[in-house]
């Protein structure tokens, strides 16, 4: 026979399990993507993969890119020439397969200086990231089009997240150091799963001990 004190330790570890779910949506949900070494791409394009393992409701995404567009065909070296940033290309798909391009190929100019930096996409910011169209600048800027940050919200997060990039031709390279993608979740869509894992609790101990 279950006693009360039995029942009482397993609600309170039930709830318990609720308030630290609700209380871990205060916090914006961040991956990180560093591949060793970095990678280079010249007159050719590569994915990296997000995968986002909790379940809840989009309300804003942005991302951040450390990267570098000089001239030379060696990762990290800039031969001081034309580094052609208009070969640059990001875009950003949800598992929705909502597709936002962050950059397109001829956003900017050939530019002549070379750019290594970290620019941040983000739909409130004030400026479209390719404002100067004569080279990019580190910074926090709006995507270039090809639809906004905003269609990513009121989209369940969970699943694989992709982060296409390339450089639309050979010579001067683009070189990719690490990118971090980061949600706002909506707080009712985690307050719901945290509220079904505890009843899950609470059912599940009811059934150990009938």
């Amino acid at each position: 026979m279950k006693t009360t004190k039995t029942k009482s330790i397993q609600c309170l570890f039930a709830f318990a399990t609720m308030f630290l779910l609700c209380q871990s949506v205060q916090a914006d949900v961040q991956i990180t993507d560093t591949p060793a070494g970095g990678i280079y791409l010249d007159n050719s394009n590569t994915t990296r993969t997000f995968s986002v393992n909790t379940m809840f409701i989009v309300t804003e995404v942005t991302i951040e890119i450390d990267f570098e567009k000089y001239d030379g065909q060696t990762l990290g070296v800039n031969g001081g020439a034309t580094p052609f940033y208009n070969e640059i290309v990001f875009t950003l798909t949800s598992p929705n397969a909502t597709t936002v391009t962050l950059i397109a190929a001829n956003s900017f100019v050939s530019g002549s200086t070379g750019f290594r930096g970290v620019i941040k996409f983000d739909q409130a910011a004030l400026d479209v990231v390719n404002v100067n169209t004569a080279s990019p600048s580190a910074g926090t800027f709006r995507p270039t089009g090809g639809g906004s940050l905003s269609d990513f919200v009121g989209q369940q997060a969970f699943g694989n997240w992709s982060l296409f990039m390339a450089d639309t031709a050979n010579a001067d390279h683009m070189g990719y150091y690490s990118s971090t993608l980061s949600f706002v979740p909506e707080p009712s869509s985690m307050a719901l799963l945290s509220v079904g894992l505890g009843a899950l609790l609470l059912i599940r101990g009811r059934k150990a001990h009938a």
